[in-house]
């Protein structure tokens, strides 16, 4: 082997070395399918905590009525003052105020949410359904329908065929529905 042979060979093994290293370093993080690039994804635990901390910097408090997660966003119901009325934050990386109005939903603690269990609901729901194209996980607090906060993880496809799975905070499945 030649000189100029060697010097293409380290360097091509350099390259390899260089391009796994990138991608090792950008897929530390799993996520949703319907997820690109570095969106955030809020069924990852990472992504999640993150909006809560966000919530907590931002409103001095993790507390909502409702947290409705998509792939990419999030809209959460945060409460205003002692009553049922909220105001709605959309999260995608940061918060934007989205609308206003009342809710009976109790409002609970966003950190009470087992964020490891947001994929996991899907995956459960997604069991059953082919060419799923839809994703969602609306967490809402007690109302006339459930005693306790819950989670409701809900998959559709393009038949507009679904699948849900109730769950509460802790990721225990209650329900399924097809």
């Amino acid at each position: 082997m030649d000189r100029n042979s060697l010097i293409a060979g380290v360097a091509l093994i350099l390259l390899v070395i260089g391009v796994m290293a990138y991608f090792l370093a950008n897929s530390s993080r799993k996520d949703a399918p319907g997820v690109s690039g570095n969106a955030p994804s809020l069924f990852n635990p990472q992504d999640f905590n993150s909006m809560v901390e966000d919530l907590e910097e931002q409103t001095g408090s993790a507390t909502v009525f409702t947290a409705s997660l998509f792939p990419e966003y999030a809209v959460l119901g945060i409460p205003v003052e002692a009553s049922g009325r909220y105001e709605s934050l959309v999260w995608r990386g940061e918060f934007s105020e989205s609308s206003k109005g009342t809710t009976d939903t109790r409002r609970f603690d966003l950190r009470k949410v087992n964020p490891d269990a947001l994929q996991t609901l899907l995956d459960d729901a997604s069991r059953h359904l082919d060419l799923i194209d839809s994703r969602s996980i609306n967490i809402a607090g007690a109302d006339a329908g459930y005693p306790f906060p819950r989670m409701i993880a809900t998959v559709s496809n393009e038949y507009g065929e679904s699948s849900t799975v109730v769950a509460r905070l802790n990721g225990k499945i209650i329900q399924r529905s097809q």
